[in-house]
């Protein structure tokens, strides 16, 4: 969160002067009713005067105690000493004091964006060019929830969910593949028990000698013709499927 806390210290440092800024955003509609009336109530508030009240009062007290009730009282080094170093601590307190109650009142604003809009063209009407730099935690986190709820990722980020998918898509190519070369598989295996079925086994008690190497070589072409053939008219099936 970017909280410009000096420049809101020093430009609304009154009540009439809150309400003089104020006034015009929220009737143009810029600034909501709650968070105008509560912007006038807080900023010119005594906050802004925390840290140097708490460091004079702990500076104060330190000194005090080192001249009325410390035995021996302090000297004044010793009660310069403390006392500077209880002012910073004073200071340091009073700071985180005011932060924390900033911090609370940038929570209760109802409408946020706006607030930092109104303030953005009062920067501007005082001489500046609207950038003060001030961001709060539930805009930018209201930003994140609708990204993730509209799924519109920003260039260069990645998808939290676009590996799974790639995973999912490429399973299912491995899939599809297998099933092919399963189809085709499966479609060799009946095509070759069909040509071995349809191939005429020759018999050696069919009345002809198969002794002579005429006859033998004769069968074999005639059976070496018959498997081409058989392979031919099955490749031309296959073409016909795919």
């Amino acid at each position: 969160m970017s909280y410009p806390l000096d420049w809101l210290t020093s430009t609304f440092r009154s009540r009439e002067r809150t309400v003089e800024l104020l006034q015009p955003e929220l009737e143009n509609n810029v600034l909501a009713q709650h968070d105008f009336d509560l912007a006038v109530r807080f900023l010119p508030g005594s906050h802004s005067h925390w840290p140097m009240l708490y460091g004079s009062g702990a500076a104060g007290a330190t000194a005090l105690y080192g001249y009325r009730v410390a035995r021996p009282p302090w000297g004044q080094r010793k009660t310069f000493i403390f006392g500077g170093a209880t002012y910073v601590v004073g200071m340091m307190y009073g700071g985180f004091r005011r932060f924390v109650a900033h911090r609370q009142f940038a929570e209760a604003l109802e409408d946020p964006e706006g607030f930092v809009l109104a303030l953005s063209h009062i920067h501007k009407k005082l001489g500046g060019d609207g950038n003060i730099g001030f961001t709060l935690r539930r805009i930018q986190q209201k930003k994140i929830d609708t990204t993730a709820d509209t799924g519109d990722y920003p260039q260069g980020n990645n998808n939290p969910n676009s590996s799974t998918a790639f995973k999912n898509r490429w399973d299912e190519i491995r899939a599809a593949n297998a099933r092919n070369i399963s189809q085709q598989s499966t479609w060799d295996a009946i095509r070759q028990r069909q040509e071995r079925s349809r191939i005429p086994v020759p018999s050696a008690y069919d009345g002809q000698s198969t002794d002579k190497p005429e006859d033998r070589a004769t069968a074999q072409a005639r059976f070496e013709a018959m498997l081409e053939a058989e392979r031919r008219r099955g490749q031309d099936r296959d073409r016909e499927m795919f």
